[in-house]
């Protein structure tokens, strides 16, 4: 029965119309895809970078250095 109806609706008037409007989304739609694959790759950057960091102030802090040398200095 569904079947039917797409075939139906493909066949009328809106169903063409749906047709045109849904590949005028398909570019937009594969924009946004490449964009959110851009944005999970710079978060994924930006947290292993922020571990790196977090583990340098780790190390630093229980190597043997006394806290006021642990501040940078100009």
């Amino acid at each position: 029965m569904l079947s039917r109806d797409r075939k139906d609706c493909r066949d009328s008037n809106a169903g063409k119309g749906f047709a045109v409007v849904a590949s005028e989304v398909k570019a937009p739609a594969a924009q946004t895809d490449e964009a959110t694959d851009d944005v999970a790759s710079t978060v994924e950057e930006q947290g292993a970078a922020t571990l790196e960091i977090a583990r340098n102030v780790d190390q630093a802090t229980r190597a043997d250095t006394p806290r006021g040398e642990l501040a940078v200095k100009p």
